[in-house]
């Protein structure tokens, strides 16, 4: 009879620890890497986060918001290329400071605020949390 040996790795991580602040910069620098020379960024971006405990981390939300100024309108598709190229920053620049990409954007909405005949005012509102899958 064969006995079966089971081997866990775990590896740790301090991303469950980062600051509000250093969560908003990998956020900014994944959007400025995500979008068009053309946009210009109005104002400050601003990340609200409900506090949860380490045992919850699936539970994690985060809004990042951020206004901006295109050229033209997004359409849905646009949007949904945004996301994604979003979502990709966002694991790079988490791996460049060599902790696991747990954070994902959730959800990506952009609501017009002014239109105008040379551009759009708009506000992004990016839905952020923990990848939960990979929280066993």
């Amino acid at each position: 009879m064969h006995e079966n040996q089971t081997q866990v790795l775990t590896y740790p991580t301090n991303l469950t620890l980062l600051p509000k602040t250093k969560c908003q910069e990998i956020l900014n620098r994944s959007l400025h890497l995500s979008v068009d020379k053309e946009v210009k960024f109005l104002g400050k971006s601003s990340l609200s986060i409900n506090n949860v405990e380490s045992y919850e981390l699936k539970m994690f939300k985060g809004t990042y918001i951020q206004k901006l100024e295109i050229s033209n309108q997004i359409s849905e598709s646009q949007q949904n290329d945004l996301k994604n190229q979003l979502n990709w920053q966002l694991t790079l620049n988490q791996l460049r400071l060599g902790i696991i990409p747990l954070l994902t954007i959730k959800k990506l909405s952009i609501h017009n605020e002014k239109i105008k005949k040379s551009c759009v005012h708009l506000t992004l509102w990016i839905e952020v949390g923990y990848r939960s899958e990979w929280l066993a």
